[in-house]
């Protein structure tokens, strides 16, 4: 990376880090959407692209290209009556200047879903072991991190390159 505290990075006015939050905050476009997790992908793709493309945004922000996603997470405790929400998304934006790095920007919880409070966030009494790689330590984490975390991790986007579905993981090993 060329530099991370530089005003100019990306050719945006903001700092590296005022990019980086809000880039995370647009995680939480998919929150005003109901329906099929795909159908919230797709609405949210069309109003992240929107976003990524204005003009006054890039001017803050700089250039950043979505490279994959969104993945979408939607659910709802009263599914057979109320249509699902996103509960979790997460995409990958790639800076203009600087293809080699990439942000992975991830929304955990939506605050105004009951069902992500109750089985995320608030879910911290039993634990799991961790479930991503050896573990010297028996590393634990709660249930509704895991519950959560296991979500976004499987999440896919359809790659325009090969016309798959991948995961993020899946797209960020091609990078390596």
């Amino acid at each position: 990376m060329a530099t991370t505290d530089a005003s100019a990075y990306n050719n945006g006015t903001y700092s590296f880090e005022q990019q980086i939050f809000s880039l995370s905050w647009s995680t939480i476009l998919s929150f005003g959407f109901k329906g099929e997790a795909s159908e919230i992908a797709s609405q949210t793709k069309e109003l992240l692209v929107n976003v990524l493309e204005d003009k006054e945004i890039q001017k803050l922000i700089g250039i950043w290209n979505l490279v994959w996603g969104p993945g979408v997470y939607a659910g709802s405790l009263l599914s057979a009556i109320v249509p699902d929400k996103s509960l979790n998304s997460i995409f990958i934006v790639v800076p203009e200047s600087d293809p080699e790095q990439a942000v992975v920007a991830i929304a955990g919880t939506n605050g105004s879903s009951l069902m992500d409070w109750i089985f995320e966030d608030f879910n911290v009494k039993e634990t799991v072991p961790w479930p991503y790689g050896p573990s010297q330590t028996e590393a634990q984490i709660s249930k509704g991190t895991y519950f959560g975390l296991d979500k976004l991790v499987n999440l896919e986007s359809v790659d325009p390159t090969s016309n798959t579905s991948i995961t993020a993981q899946q797209y960020l090993s091609t990078r390596l």
